[in-house]
């Protein structure tokens, strides 16, 4: 029992170490192609799938609305599905499309005939979400019909979160810093926090998606220092990164860093700064998208693993209290922390 625990906790932490490494590939990436490549090299490592196609409806993500990205589907097959067209499932799209047996599974008829051509058994399609509208689809397809084990299906939506969030973050950037007047178009339109600076790092322009993150009024910002929305202790080395980024000692940058609402709490945000010219002077425009549940829900998952690693005990079962959240004995215990345990939660000491 004990050693079947410590393989879930080893394989939590490859996970974990996936996610990282992906996160890292996509923020670093200059061109879409680049983030499809890192979506496919994550799933590949997580489940040697047979095969995989990262799928595109979105114009601006791809512009022939076909496949960005495929390993091993042959080109008769991506022909055949060209046809067939991409489905639409309605309100389905939200969740992920799990097929366990291609033959019997619910899928178009003219769908699966191209499938079960291919050699493909079973599969599962995760959607590309971001700001209100699908960008695409993984698709990761295996030979033989099989099982798929929930929380790999939950794992795979976290690698299209990150997929999805990064497309759209490359989309919106690539937008505002080749034409100015997609600039005035996207900036206020967009569904993800965006905001300007000027060469002495104070605020020019904030969009409304920030707003509500900030907590601050639009008045309250412009004109303000770029740290004005961050934490007192991490201002000093974001302004230094700034300024070489404004004078081009730096290319543009993706980070995690923490915010500072206007009310003092603070909030983990995805963010991305590039540098652009407009009449002759240096500006950056950096976009903003609130991770505080996901950051929150990694941090629990290492404080779990590095708890496991400290104790030495001779019991069949623990589990362990975050005094943050206070899951048990008054909340139910999450699915994800259930399974990773060799016995009857609510009877474990």
């Amino acid at each position: 029992e004990q050693k079947r625990t410590q393989e879930a906790i080893s394989r939590s932490l490859r996970d974990q170490q996936a996610l990282a490494r992906l996160r890292d590939a996509v923020s670093a990436a200059e061109a879409s192609q680049q983030i499809v490549d890192a979506a496919m090299d994550t799933l590949a490592d997580l489940f040697a799938p047979d095969r995989l196609a990262v799928r595109a409806v979105d114009s601006m993500f791809s512009p022939n609305a076909g496949y960005a990205g495929t390993r091993g589907l042959s080109s008769r097959y991506q022909e055949a599905m060209g046809k067939v067209g991409y489905w639409d499932r309605g309100d389905d799209f939200l969740v992920p499309l799990v097929i366990e047996d291609v033959r019997t599974g619910p899928l178009p008829e003219d769908m699966r005939a191209a499938i079960i051509d291919e050699g493909v058994g079973s599969f599962v399609n995760v959607s590309l979400m971001a700001t209100g509208r699908l960008l695409g689809s993984l698709n990761i397809y295996f030979n033989a019909p099989r099982a798929f084990d929930p929380a790999d299906v939950r794992l795979m939506e976290l690698v299209g979160s990150h997929v999805a969030l990064a497309i759209d973050r490359f989309l919106v950037q690539r937008a505002l810093v080749e034409s100015q007047e997609m600039l005035s178009l996207t900036f206020d339109s967009a569904g993800i926090g965006l905001v300007v600076a000027d060469a002495d790092a104070r605020l020019v322009q904030v969009n409304d998606a920030f707003l509500p993150m900030s907590g601050y009024a639009r008045a309250e910002l412009v004109g303000e220092p770029f740290t004005v929305m961050m934490p007192e202790r991490v201002r000093e080395n974001v302004l230094a990164r700034y300024r070489r980024l404004i004078s081009g000692g730096i290319t543009p940058t993706a980070t995690e860093l923490p915010g500072r609402r206007k009310d003092g709490s603070e909030y983990y945000v995805a963010a991305s700064t590039a540098r652009f010219t407009r009449d002759g002077q240096p500006y950056t425009v950096s976009s903003f998208a609130d991770v505080t549940a996901r950051r929150e829900a990694q941090d629990l998952a290492e404080h779990a693993w590095y708890l496991f690693q400290e104790m030495a005990t001779d019991r069949d079962c623990w589990v362990f209290y975050d005094p943050r959240q206070a899951f048990w004995p008054d909340r139910k215990i999450p699915d994800w922390v259930a399974g990773m345990f060799p016995c009857d939660l609510p009877n474990a000491y």
